[in-house]
């Protein structure tokens, strides 16, 4: 099973029709058919914003459809999914979102902390009183 649920595309955190369906043991082709069905129904900004069709190279060298899922599109999706793998899935790609945008936060507060740095004079950290850091 692929590890990596969730990977940063463009600057949007995304996983993929080909991981849901792994994870979830089913067919390619209908997890796709089951987003097709869901975009039928949504408006079309919604799916404009959480599903974008990509393709993928098959094992025979074919290429094949795929989409890329926001949290919200993935989120919709899997909802009407049940079992103990979906609940585990829920919950693996939950954490996987969680930690990504912990990374994220860290490497920002770091970027504006290395900007005020540039322009602010800092006091070394043991000046810093604890309850400020």
């Amino acid at each position: 099973m692929n590890t990596q649920l969730v990977s940063l595309d463009r600057g949007r955190l995304v996983t993929t029709s080909m991981i849901v369906a792994e994870t979830f043991g089913r067919k390619h082709y209908n997890v796709v058919r089951d987003i097709c069905t869901l975009m039928a129904k949504c408006p079309e900004e919604f799916n404009a914003l959480n599903f974008e069709g990509v393709e993928y190279t098959d094992s025979k060298g074919e290429r094949r459809p795929m989409y890329n899922l926001t949290r919200d599109g993935m989120t919709l999706l899997v909802m009407g999914y049940t079992g103990e793998k979906a609940i585990q899935f829920k919950l693996a790609y939950i954490d996987a979102f969680n930690k990504m945008e912990a990374m994220l936060a860290k490497q920002e507060k770091e970027r504006l902390i290395a900007q005020a740095k540039r322009y602010l004079p800092m006091p070394e950290p043991q000046d810093i009183h604890p309850l400020c850091l």
